[in-house]
């Protein structure tokens, strides 16, 4: 096989890199297309990038030698392999250790069970970034843009493929990642996870480049064990690396031991594997000119990629005291054939949705705010997606904007059977309870401090769980789902301030520039603001928006002081950091005063005798005639929402 000529975006820097190492010509991408001397094209461009050129390599007739790992989605995979074999074109990857001599003598062993049947399977395939920089980003592997998987799609390949080998390229009952890191731009640069297959038999394995060199597998049969400590380069534990940019020669040795622990070092022929992997797929190629037909066991091998397919299972929620759920709303639904996690959400349209029920939670008034509360719930369908729709808050005075907070949430499950990963319908789903086929899926509103109804779905909670001492106790409110009707006419009117106000208020905050204890000043002056609007106090509301404005100008400074503060300690500028932070702790000092001062304003004073017997009118008598609080005694008014803290709480 003769290398013809290097294809680049830009021609000048394909011909610099021919003549450095004498490989034919340079040329841009279309005109190697077009070449009718090129049988076959090695694509080793970025995962993201790959696909189109290999689709346009195809609809050319080159036979295909891909490096891994494949990107786009399985289905996008296998319209590949089928359009080669349909035009009668051979299909490789760039996995080397697959040739290597050493390889197939120990697939040989396995296939024929000398040892017994593989029981269970270690795979690991990881190095050390050199660098910081590298690890954030800097390289191919930890750019997601450029490697999708990032270290789980290049590492990791190597340890998944040797345990796709050892079960002789049968596809897991199970997958589950235990650990996943992500750098700074969101790539995953270390992973390990397990596997299990059919028989109680099962894999572990772990990639990535945040650990010392590794490149090991290890394969437990029922009479005896086979351990190869270099599986990409084939140079032992030497810590030579030399093997990733000259020849791969070596693969010399692996290790067999016995039922009782013995090891026997059993010696193979050195080799280069990517030269073996090159004559492979030369016989290929003869063979097809020859009128024979491509080799399916590659393709086979490459396209045998885990497909992790989830039954919706356990989800746990934990809301925290200022952000509390009422309830949640559970659906289940199918996505027709494989998409690619980027193509999710355009294509959510697709999905169909069954309910399945509902989760109510606790309002939490009962422990002051302090509790927060942990659900499990066992979801039994099968299903790619769940839905969880958050259905009205309760909104009290910790959580006056009517805001969802949940601290986690978790959702586990297992994978199908193999023989629906096929199948271009969806897969029948089991039987869910539904509405009636006339009217739309009805759901109940659950208002703070009243019992809710369970589902089937959900195990029956008892009452008093939910049951929070009140004034008024609303009946639930029949509404259409998903979104909840309006409250009833008949709803008792709260004593909190209005949303609308509130949130017109904080329109302008950014809860980004704030710190979090001059937030909570903010919003405790803006909901104070609307109590003495409500109670005709103009005073008190002019100067709690005052102190607003203040404590926002101050607020800001704060923020930048911190950042200032930040940079100085990264530079060691201890000097600049002290006094940065004086001027910071004064400006808080200052917050708290005005808040202090704008929280004790009070409306004026109401006479000591009605102070001390308000629900009991003063005889006339007894009233001066100029005292200031003698009209509300003479209409006989009863104390105001300040005076009566229950009726603030509960109403």
């Amino acid at each position: 096989m003769k290398v013809v000529g290097v294809a680049s975006r830009d021609r000048k820097k394909a011909q610099d890199f021919c003549n450095e190492h004498d490989c034919g010509e340079g040329m841009l991408y279309d005109e190697m297309l077009d070449r009718d001397d090129i049988d076959v094209l090695y694509v080793p461009l970025p995962t993201g990038l790959r696909n189109d050129k290999i689709a346009a390599a195809i609809e050319k007739g080159k036979h295909i030698y891909s490096e891994k790992p494949m990107g786009g989605s399985i289905k996008e995979l296998d319209s590949l392999i089928k359009a080669c074999k349909s035009k009668g074109l051979q299909w490789m990857d760039g996995t080397m250790w697959y040739h290597s001599i050493r390889t197939k003598e120990i697939e040989q062993k396995l296939r024929k069970k000398v040892l017994g049947e593989v029981q269970r399977v270690s795979a690991s395939f990881t190095f050390k970034a050199p660098d910081e920089a590298w690890l954030q980003g800097g390289n191919g592997r930890t750019d997601k843009s450029r490697e999708p998987m990032g270290c789980l799609g290049d590492q990791g390949w190597y340890p998944l493929s040797a345990i796709l080998w050892a079960f002789g390229w049968i596809q897991p009952e199970k997958v589950m990642c235990s650990h996943v890191t992500f750098n700074k731009v969101d790539t995953i640069v270390a992973c390990s996870g397990t596997l299990w297959f059919p028989g109680n038999r099962s894999a572990v394995f772990d990639c990535g480049c945040t650990a010392p060199h590794r490149s090991q597998y290890e394969i437990i049969c029922e009479t005896g064990t086979i351990r190869c400590d270099d599986l990409v380069g084939g140079q032992k534990r030497s810590g030579n690396f030399g093997a990733y940019e000259t020849p791969f020669v070596g693969s010399s040795e692996y290790v067999q031991g016995d039922v009782m622990g013995k090891d026997q070092v059993i010696t193979v022929d050195p080799c280069d594997h990517v030269n073996l992997l090159v004559d492979d797929l030369a016989t290929c190629i003869r063979k097809i000119k020859s009128g024979g037909e491509p080799d399916d066991d590659w393709p086979t091998r490459y396209a045998c990629n885990l497909i992790a397919r989830f039954t919706c299972a356990r989800c746990n929620f934990s809301p925290t005291k200022a952000r509390l759920l009422p309830r949640l709303n559970f659906s289940q639904g199918w996505l027709q054939g494989f998409v690619t996690w980027r193509q999710i959400f355009q294509m959510f349209a697709a999905v169909q949705f069954k309910r399945l029920g509902y989760l109510s939670l606790d309002n939490n008034e009962r422990s002051q705010f302090q509790a927060r509360e942990l659900k499990s719930v066992y979801v039994d369908v099968v299903a790619q997606f769940l839905r969880i729709v958050f259905h009205k808050c309760h909104v009290n005075r910790y959580n006056a904007l009517n805001q969802v907070g949940l601290i986690a949430l978790s959702c586990l499950g297992e994978v199908l059977n193999t023989s629906d990963s096929d199948k271009d319908s969806a897969v029948p789903l089991p039987a869910v309870p539904a509405p009636t086929p006339t009217a739309p899926p009805m759901v109940t509103a659950v208002p703070a401090a009243t019992v809710a109804p369970s589902a089937p779905a959900v195990p029956p909670i008892k009452p008093k769980e939910f049951l929070v001492p009140a004034r008024h106790t609303p009946a639930p409110v029949e509404i259409p789902e998903p979104p909840p009707a309006p409250a009833s006419p008949k709803t008792p009117k709260t004593v909190q301030p209005p949303i609308h106000k509130v949130a017109s208020d904080l329109a302008d905050m950014d809860e980004t520039k704030y710190d979090v204890k001059t937030l909570e000043r903010l919003k405790s002056l803006v909901l104070e603001k609307q109590k003495s609007v409500e109670a005709e106090d103009y005073g008190g509301a002019k100067r709690c928006k005052e102190a607003i404005v203040m404590l926002k100008k101050t607020g800001l400074r704060i923020c930048e002081l911190e950042e200032q503060k930040k940079s100085a300690v990264e530079n060691e500028e201890y000097d600049v950091a002290k006094s940065l932070k004086s001027e910071i702790d004064r400006l808080r000092h200052q917050c708290e005063g005005v808040e202090e001062k704008e929280t004790k304003v009070e409306p004026p004073p109401l006479p000591q005798e009605e102070v001390q017997k308000p629900s009991q009118p003063s005889p006339p008598k007894r009233t001066p005639p100029n005292r200031s609080g003698s009209l509300r005694s003479d209409v006989g008014m009863g104390p105001s929402k300040e005076d009566d803290p229950e009726q603030s709480d509960y109403q």
